[in-house]
């Protein structure tokens, strides 16, 4: 399920995510809309994520099922194919923190809890 032990509030944004803002319907709007730039940021800032500004995302997108626990500094540039999660079935939930200023390279995968820059 969405809930995984969460507080109800966490829960209810949990289940909205999954419902109504579907990683697929996101993935479909950014292909319309462009997908590195701030349109992104304003979607996740929409689901809970605390995003600066000017963050430069990856072409393939995230995955990141609780963007509440997302934090991302200024001036932060993803490579491609890049993935956070914030939660892992055997790490359970962390947040994710990116610091301004911040490269993710190609391929790089933040696991829960992590911390860069």
């Amino acid at each position: 399920g969405t809930s995984c032990g969460a507080p109800p509030n966490v829960s209810h944004r949990r289940y909205i995510n999954s419902r109504l803002l579907s990683q697929s319907a996101l993935k479909a709007a950014f292909a319309i809309l462009g997908n590195h730039y701030e349109v992104v940021s304003h979607a996740y800032r929409a689901m809970g994520a605390k995003i600066g500004r000017r963050v430069y995302w990856p072409g393939s997108g995230i995955y990141c099922p609780d963007p509440e626990l997302l934090e991302i500094g200024d001036d932060v540039v993803f490579g491609s194919r890049s993935e956070i999660f914030t939660t892992v079935d055997r790490l359970g939930t962390a947040r994710v923190k990116i610091g301004s200023g911040a490269m993710i390279a190609d391929r790089v995968v933040l696991l829960p809890g992590s911390t860069v820059g």
